[in-house]
């Protein structure tokens, strides 16, 4: 990853406009981090419901090393909104 590079976000989106198909759909929605074929770390994001996207962790550097931050937050209003919390500007 290039130097300019501080943040990565790793987020998830369900499609469509029914407002059924949602998180609640999703059996234990997780993350992993691998270390090779080894498991670093692993988040479960219990709690999600109606949630059409989820911002799920973070890669930042701080001071010149990667670091890791859980998040697990979820938007009933979907990828636009969660994009725009990013800073991304949607038509």
């Amino acid at each position: 990853v290039e130097v300019r590079v501080q943040k990565i976000a790793v987020c998830f989106s369900i499609y469509g406009g029914d407002p059924a198909e949602n998180f609640s759909l999703v059996t234990a929605p997780s993350i992993r981090v691998l270390a090779g074929e080894r498991d670093f770390c692993r988040f479960s994001m219990s709690g999600l419901e109606l949630e059409k996207t989820v911002a799920a962790m973070e890669l930042y550097r701080y001071k010149g090393e990667w670091k890791i931050y859980f998040i697990g937050s979820g938007y009933h209003s979907g990828l636009k909104t969660l994009c725009e919390s990013f800073g991304v500007e949607v038509e």
